[in-house]
């Protein structure tokens, strides 16, 4: 079983989960705080995270189409990492990278805001992790776990099989 925590920003509580990530170009490995994201497709590393990881995004790979959502535009880029999550995660997969874009018609101050913004943005824990587990979220308590398939209760498949 996986614990997640959450994080509480004002009345908004997220939940986060703590990984660690190897780039198989440089095999360097660094700690990376994920939101879980079950809106999100796919894993993603924001740029923020990017620059910390010290990512090159001349030496990435450029996805075929770019990213649009809550942020605005963002440019995707691809690289192969292996993710693990203690203590039973570990998967070699591809990740996106993205770089938000900034509209180059925008007032100096609006440009600073929205680069404010930007960088607030936490990297996302996508659907593509996510649904190698059964996720119990309950955020009363500020509890979420990843359970495997046998730590999951078998009334619980019985349930799922019946619809």
């Amino acid at each position: 079983m996986i614990k997640g925590y959450y994080t509480k920003k004002g009345f908004i509580k997220r939940p986060f989960v703590d990984a660690e990530i190897m780039i198989l170009d440089t095999l360097v490995e660094k700690p990376l705080r994920f939101l879980v994201d079950l809106g999100a497709d796919f894993t993603i590393i924001c740029e923020k995270d990017a620059h910390r990881l010290g990512l090159d995004y001349s030496k990435l790979k450029k996805a075929d189409r770019d990213l649009g959502g809550i942020g605005g535009k963002a440019e995707r880029y691809t690289m192969e990492v292996i993710l693990k999550i203690e203590p039973d995660f570990v998967k070699r997969m591809n990740v996106s990278v993205i770089k938000n874009k900034i509209p180059d018609d925008i007032s100096p101050v609006m440009r600073s805001k929205l680069k404010n913004f930007y960088e607030r943005l936490p990297s996302l824990l996508g659907r593509d992790v996510i649904r190698e587990f059964g996720l119990f979220v309950h955020e009363r308590t500020e509890r979420i776990y990843f359970l495997q398939d046998n730590e999951i209760p078998n009334e619980l498949f019985e349930i799922t099989k019946n619809k």
